[in-house]
C-alpha cells in the first residue's frame, strides 16, 4: 500500500500512541479555534498530533472532512514520517534529509481508476471550497487560507514543481495565490505568455514525507516528484495527467 496520511497516523499510533489526541467537540478553524488550541498547548510544551473530528467548514456546518494538525511538529514525528531511527539527533537528521533529496526515485504512472484522489471528483458548479474546514491563522489575516503544497508542471520539460503559497478563499470556486517570482511564477508566466491555462494542483492531506519533500528548493531542472519519492522511500504514484496523488 502506498504511503498516505492514514499510514503515517497508523505508524504513530504504534510508536507514540500518547501523542495522538482526538477532539470530538466542534471547532471553528476559520475563527481561530484550532490556532488557539495549538498555541495554548505549545505554551505548555505539548505538541501532539491533533485530529479534529467535527471541524466547521466555511458554511459554518460540520465538515465531512476531519482536520489533522501537527504531523511534522516534533523531531520524533519527523523521524517516523521519514523512517529514521529515533536515536538520531538533529544534525544527523539534517544530513539524512540531504541524502534523501539526492536519492531521487522516478514516480510511477498509474491509471486514474487506481488513484484514490479520483474516487471523488467534483467539477464546475459542484465545486465548493466553502465545504472545506479551512483555517484562519493570524489576527490580521484577510480571510481563511489554504497553505499546503501547490504542484505545477513546466510546459517545455514536463518536470513537476512543488511549493507552498498562501491561497485565500475568495468564493466557492476561486482563490487568490501569492506567488513570488521563483519557480511557480516562471512556469505560470510561460503558460500566460503563450495564452495557455497553467495546470495546477493543490495537495491536501498527504503523508508528511510528501509535505517535507515539497519544501525542496533546489535547481529548477529537478523534477520534485522524484525528490518527494526519495523522501517517501518509494515511487510517487503519478497519474496519467501528472497530478494524481494518493
Amino acid at each position: 500500500m502506498p504511503k498516505s496520511l492514514r499510514t503515517f497516523l497508523e505508524d504513530c499510533q504504534k510508536e507514540i500512541p500518547s501523542e495522538i489526541v482526538r477532539i470530538a467537540k466542534q471547532v471553528d478553524p476559520a475563527h481561530y479555534d484550532v490556532t488557539a488550541i495549538i498555541k495554548h498547548l505549545g505554551a505548555m510544551k505539548k505538541f501532539p498530533i491533533l485530529i479534529f473530528e467535527q471541524p466547521l467548514n466555511l458554511h459554518g456546518k460540520v465538515s465531512d472532512l476531519k482536520l489533522v494538525m501537527n504531523c511534522e511538529i516534533s523531531q520524533r514525528k519527523a523521524q517516523i514520517a521519514l523512517g529514521l531511527p529515533k536515536e538520531m539527533n538533529r544534525t544527523e537528521m539534517a544530513e539524512a534529509c540531504l541524502e534523501l533529496e539526492e536519492r531521487r526515485i522516478p514516480p510511477v504512472i498509474i491509471d486514474k481508476k487506481s488513484a484514490p484522489v479520483k474516487e471523488v471528483v467534483k467539477v464546475g458548479r459542484d465545486v465548493d471550497l466553502l465545504d472545506l474546514p479551512v483555517m484562519r491563522h493570524h489576527e490580521m489575516d484577510g480571510g481563511p487560507y489554504i497553505v499546503m503544497a501547490t504542484v505545477t508542471r513546466d510546459r517545455k520539460t514536463g518536470i513537476h514543481n512543488c511549493s507552498y503559497h498562501r491561497m485565500e478563499i475568495k468564493s466557492r470556486n476561486t482563490t487568490g495565490c501569492s506567488a513570488s517570482p521563483r519557480h511557480l511564477w516562471k512556469i505560470y508566466r510561460d503558460y500566460e505568455d503563450n495564452k495557455l491555462e497553467c495546470p495546477v494542483a493543490t495537495v491536501l492531506g498527504h503523508h508528511p514525507a510528501f509535505n517535507m519533500g515539497a519544501c525542496y528548493t533546489g535547481a529548477f531542472e529537478v523534477d520534485e516528484y522524484e525528490v518527494i519519492s526519495g523522501y517517501l522511500g518509494e515511487p510517487f504514484p503519478q497519474g496519467l495527467l501528472g497530478f494524481c496523488v494518493g
